[in-house]
């Protein structure tokens, strides 16, 4: 019961003053700021953790590819030819040896076999504004989850169907290895002097004949295994994340497509690295970041702070720091030259 006040009036209740609330304000800020830096840094742990699970199942698939098919998956047939995608050569495999590359390759034993399919409606899928075909589906291991889901459409009329694009590639050599004049020799020797790593091109020709080159005059490519794999599938590199401009984080982004089931050369960039499923050592592997002076649509690097996430040939994850030198880096891509241990990518 109240107690009646000393002029026998009841107490009335007493508020917060303007200073008081103020100052409860002023608290409550400053407790979210401390508490924001540690909620977002527990969110990108989790988001680098399931970018690592990612890579850990493309790892795991690439060796079950292996155990099935009695070798790696391969970058496709060398160079790519438009001409014979469009008149159906995706239909079925040069020599044996599948035309698309890798990542397409692999979709079968990550429980993504209706998208597989879809390769026979590649072209068209792309060239219409549809969602059905193969261009246009999204695969969720190949899409890393501290950046948004991108898509890319190619100017021009009538607009194709958006084109997804993947953040992972495995490791090549050379700026050109989807280009066989630039090599040393139509040649496996050739061929291994630009496709290093553990995927290797699947097929390349024989001669300097003008492209599109005669099916009569390709060669297949040496399967690798993991015997093949001299300095060890633990000790060398598989697939990591590739450095992507925030400019390209729009969707869909405007320009000329990659694509994650493309060959091993970017949509309208003849036989280079750049945005596709390949990279090489074009610079340090760098955080994404807008377009200036350099392209980092040519490195390896990623969306997560201090380093990048990679994939070894037995199918182990790690991290690699954004400052490893590029003399391990590249020992650690190449799968026979005698160099390179993965503790050296290690801080």
């Amino acid at each position: 019961m109240s107690m009646p006040t000393r002029n026998g009036v009841r107490g009335a209740a007493r508020g917060f003053t303007l200073v008081e609330l103020l100052v409860v304000i002023a608290i409550i800020g400053t407790l979210v700021g401390l508490l924001l830096p540690a909620v977002q840094a527990a969110r990108e742990a989790a988001r680098r953790m399931s970018c690592n699970n990612k890579l850990r199942q493309m790892g795991q698939a690439a060796l079950s590819y292996e155990s099935a098919r009695k070798c790696y998956p391969t970058g496709g047939i060398v160079p790519f030819n438009f001409g014979w995608w469009k008149n159906g050569m995706e239909l079925a495999d040069v020599f044996g040896t599948p035309f698309l590359n890798h990542f397409l390759q692999m979709l079968p034993y990550m429980e993504e076999d209706a998208t597989y399919k879809l390769r026979f409606k590649a072209w068209s899928g792309y060239m219409d504004l549809t969602t059905a075909g193969l261009s246009a589906q999204y695969v969720s291991t190949y899409s890393c989850p501290s950046r948004p889901i991108r898509f890319v459409a190619a100017a021009g009329s009538p607009i194709p169907a958006p084109t997804f694009l993947q953040d992972y590639a495995a490791y090549v050599s050379t700026e050109n290895p989807g280009k066989p004049s630039s090599w040393s020799g139509y040649n496996q020797v050739g061929c291994d002097a630009n496709w290093g790593g553990i995927i290797s091109a699947g097929g390349f020709p024989k001669t300097a004949t003008s492209d599109p080159y005669p099916i009569s005059q390709f060669s297949l490519g040496k399967k690798i295994t993991t015997s093949s794999v001299i300095d060890g599938t633990s000790n060398t590199l598989l697939f990591a994340e590739k450095g992507v401009s925030t400019d390209r984080y729009l969707n869909p982004k405007v320009g000329p497509p990659s694509s994650w089931w493309e060959e091993a050369t970017p949509w309208a960039v003849s036989d280079s690295c750049g945005r596709g499923g390949i990279r090489y050592w074009y610079g340090p592997p760098q955080v994404d970041g807008r377009s200036s002076g350099t392209n980092p649509d040519s490195f390896f690097g990623s969306a997560h702070p201090g380093g990048f996430n990679a994939v070894m040939g037995d199918g182990s994850v790690l991290t690699v720091s954004y400052g490893v030198q590029q003399s391990v880096f590249e020992a650690i891509g190449k799968r026979e030259d005698g160099a390179g241990r993965v503790s050296e990518l290690q801080p």
